[in-house]
């Protein structure tokens, strides 16, 4: 009698750690899912790959060229740069609709560079890509698709090759 109470008792604890363990699973799903950006390159960071480069924000460099390449920040960096071989793939951070591409006269961020507006209010501002990318104007893109080549400010490939990332607020 008491190995079988033992037994049911087993039985339901196991049960219950089942379930905390799906619905566990199932709650990070939900909020993977619910992240309103995904990051604009495949893989892990590292040497071959990606690292961080310069963060959003006053930069030294940004305010040392505040009348120059950052005169319309006042000095401000208003991204960041993630760099990156010239020719990595750039992702797109969420599902949107093109609505720029080579804007360098209103962007910045030459020599190329595309903006996505995505339906949550925001845009991303993709720029230093290595060529004009060859998605056109109105196309919908999805959340990790490749829109562009990542390039270099300098147009060298090895000066300083990245990506230049922005998030903006369109309300």
């Amino acid at each position: 009698m008491k190995m079988e109470i033992v037994s049911r008792v087993t039985a339901v604890l196991a049960l219950v750690a089942l379930a905390a363990l799906l619905a566990s699973a199932s709650t990070a799903q939900a909020q993977e899912s619910a992240k309103p950006f995904a990051f604009p390159f495949a893989g892990p960071p590292g040497p071959n790959t990606w690292l961080f480069g310069q963060p959003y924000g006053n930069t030294t460099f940004a305010y040392r060229s505040r009348l120059g390449d950052y005169r319309m920040g006042q000095g401000l960096h208003f991204g960041i740069d993630i760099s990156a071989r010239c020719g990595t793939p750039v992702l797109a951070v969420g599902d949107g609709v093109v609505t720029d591409v080579d804007n360098v006269y209103g962007f910045g961020s030459g020599p190329h560079n595309i903006m996505i507006n995505h339906p949550n209010g925001y845009a991303s501002l993709y720029g230093h890509l290595l060529e004009r990318p060859r998605i056109a104007v109105g196309t919908r893109v999805e959340r990790g698709q490749p829109v562009a080549l990542s390039g270099d400010p300098d147009e060298t490939c090895y000066s300083r090759p990245h990506l230049h990332l922005e998030i903006r607020d369109l309300s």
